[in-house]
């Protein structure tokens, strides 16, 4: 489909360490999307759907799943190798300037996507009673020049320094 995407990233010419999949997506079609994967009815989705709509957001780029192996996890050139293609083809090819994801709140990346500009807009529990938030970026093209045009040292560096850290 022509809306969709799935991204994969090797690492130096060897096998596939990383990848993301999803679809640019109205929001009002949000529930039925992801309700089944994550065990969850469309009415229990109705507030998703409500914040995105109190903040103007009528469609988003929904990305179903990222996944970077943990060997390949130093460092933000691995999660700037998923997320550059994605936004780049959200903005450049569909004329999409938010995108949405889900996570942990405890996960790494619920922490690094708030640094980059993401804010929580939905809180839920899924199976097992584990929490998870789903995280909106309003306008990433500022995220996207600065994965464009920053090296990896100085984007880890601002990531230090917005989690309080000592930048090198």
């Amino acid at each position: 489909r022509p809306s969709s995407f799935l991204v994969t990233m090797e690492k130096s010419g060897e096998s596939i360490v990383g990848f993301a999949w999803g679809e640019k997506i109205h929001t009002a079609d949000l529930p039925n999307r992801i309700g089944q994967a994550l065990g969850k009815s469309i009415d229990e989705l109705r507030d998703l759907t409500a914040a995105l709509a109190q903040k103007r957001i009528t469609r988003v780029l929904y990305a179903d799943e990222f996944g970077i192996l943990n060997e390949a996890r130093s460092g933000i050139d691995s999660v700037r190798g998923l997320l550059q293609p994605w936004l780049e083809w959200g903005w450049f090819d569909l004329g999409v300037t938010a995108c949405l994801f889900w996570t942990t709140p405890d996960s790494p990346i619920n922490r690094l996507a708030l640094y980059m500009g993401f804010e929580p807009v939905f809180w839920t529990q899924i199976e097992g009673g584990k929490e998870i938030v789903f995280l909106l970026n309003r306008d990433f093209k500022p995220l996207l020049k600065i994965c464009q045009n920053i090296s990896e040292q100085d984007m880890e560096d601002i990531a230090a320094f917005l989690s309080g850290q000592a930048v090198k």
